[in-house]
């Protein structure tokens, strides 16, 4: 593979954290930078996802500076290939950051049921993160390359392997 910084990005509940991590390369999950951030600031993180989702643009425009800064700080010390898992990796300027971005799609039922399953604020605000994102169609007409999640794991690592060469 060769030294690059790839950005992979679907909509919440597509398996973005699980090829990321699959892929067996240096990975930023931004879930986990943004929750960071929110507690550095003193809230919980699953409350600051909701106003942010709700519409809180205050909130936001103080988080996405920090999460941001950390991606940069990452960045610096980060060997490569490595990934930048982002579900607003469009929304937010980061593909600027990357060599190759891959948009993960899976149906929306199927998406909503992996969500389901889920402990974390995600699964309750599947529908406001859902509306605060952009469509998947959008999300992989951009991206350099989009594959489909709802097949079995080692195929979608395989063929995105094949896509990075």
């Amino acid at each position: 593979m060769r030294a690059i910084v790839i950005g992979i990005t679907g909509c919440v509940g597509s398996g973005k954290s699980t090829v990321a991590r699959a892929l067996g390369l240096p990975v930023l999950d931004l879930d986990h930078v943004g929750a960071s951030c929110a507690k550095a600031i003193g809230l919980n993180p699953a409350i600051a996802l909701a106003r942010i989702v709700g519409g809180d643009r205050a909130l936001e425009a103080k988080l996405v500076p920090m999460v941001k800064a950390a991606i940069a700080q990452w960045l610096e010390v980060t060997p490569r290939p490595c990934v930048i898992d982002s579900a607003l990796l469009f929304e937010q300027g980061l593909d600027s950051l990357c060599d190759l971005t891959v948009c993960l799609t899976c149906p929306a039922e199927m998406r909503r049921s992996r969500v389901a399953q889920r402990t974390t604020a995600s699964a309750s605000l599947f529908d406001q993160i859902e509306g605060a994102q952009w469509p998947e169609a959008k999300k992989a007409a951009r991206a350099t390359l989009a594959l489909p999640t709802g097949q079995p794991l080692d195929e979608v690592i395989r063929q995105l392997r094949a896509a990075l060469g």
